[in-house]
């Protein structure tokens, strides 16, 4: 099994701070999401191969390497993203043949069990995609009782009965060819279902949270505190009022503080509620509504 974690992206909705950060090296909490990552599949998928693809501030995910103890595959992308079926293929090029490949986008945290999920493949269907339920006619993907997908996005291949929101965790199976570039999606599921190939979503079976905002992410390190008050990096300088906040490696904080996120390196001083202080002293601040 290869583990492919797709993490090329530009992250525009979380910028400011994607412009210092790739998306996925964002902290939450403790970690970079992808420490996160690459943890969770070392304990439920111990003998997976894990391959990360780069190019957005590529050289920063290169250099993750050697500070995690978890190892992987870092695939650089030279200029532009090849797009996620590109993106998987070269991840797969980077092993010694083709696997079945579970692809978790970069920015999605679970609690889902991988190992259950890999699982649930069957080795008669080209590819399983996870979802969450939704109401007939609702979602990007439409579904057969039997969870064989017959809509992906606006393309239907025959009388759904029930629809779905897939969440960019799926397993490919090795029988797929991939382009050299191009959307998983858009370039390879829909033509295969257009050609009658088998292809099937499953019940993610787990809350999960997508990383793609600003809000998003702030939501994402305030579950992550759960009922601590605070949570402060051992190498950070604080001086201030705080609640709910997280305080990164070699940041100095003054004044006041709540429902905030302060990256490792930054520096603030005043007051601020609901906002993401980064390394270059920008302050993004995540509306209330």
């Amino acid at each position: 099994m290869i583990v492919a974690i797709l993490a090329a992206g530009y992250g525009t909705r979380l910028r400011p701070l994607t412009e210092e950060i790739p998306k996925p090296l964002l902290p939450i909490g403790d970690a970079p999401m992808l420490e996160h990552l690459l943890s969770k599949f070392a304990h439920e998928l111990p003998r997976a191969s894990v391959g990360i693809n780069a190019s957005h501030l590529a050289e920063q995910i290169d250099a993750f390497r050697t500070s995690t103890a978890f190892p992987f595959s870092c695939v650089l992308e030279d200029s532009a993203p090849r797009g996620t079926a590109g993106g998987i293929r070269g991840i797969r090029e980077a092993f010694d043949r083709p696997k079945n490949t579970l692809v978790w986008n970069g920015d999605i945290l679970s609690e889902v069990d991988a190992g259950i999920l890999v699982q649930s493949h069957r080795a008669s269907d080209l590819a399983t995609l996870f979802v969450i339920p939704r109401a007939k006619g609702e979602g990007n993907v439409g579904l057969l009782e039997d969870g064989r997908i017959v809509r992906l996005r606006k393309s239907s291949f025959g009388e759904e009965t029930r629809g779905g929101d897939f969440v960019g965790i799926h397993v490919v199976g090795k029988e797929i060819e991939l382009p050299q570039e191009g959307c998983i999606v858009g370039d390879v599921y829909i033509p295969l279902l257009d050609r009658g190939a088998r292809l099937v979503a499953r019940e993610l079976g787990a809350d999960f949270s997508d990383i793609g905002s600003l809000g998003a992410y702030l939501a994402a390190n305030m579950a992550w505190l759960g009922d601590r008050e605070s949570w402060v990096h051992e190498t950070a300088r604080v001086s201030a009022k705080m609640q709910h906040v997280v305080v990164g490696a070699g940041a100095t904080v003054e004044g006041r503080l709540e429902n905030c996120v302060v990256l490792p390196g930054a520096k603030f001083s005043g007051t601020l509620e609901g906002g993401v202080v980064t390394a270059r002293g920008i302050v993004a601040r995540v509306s209330a509504h």
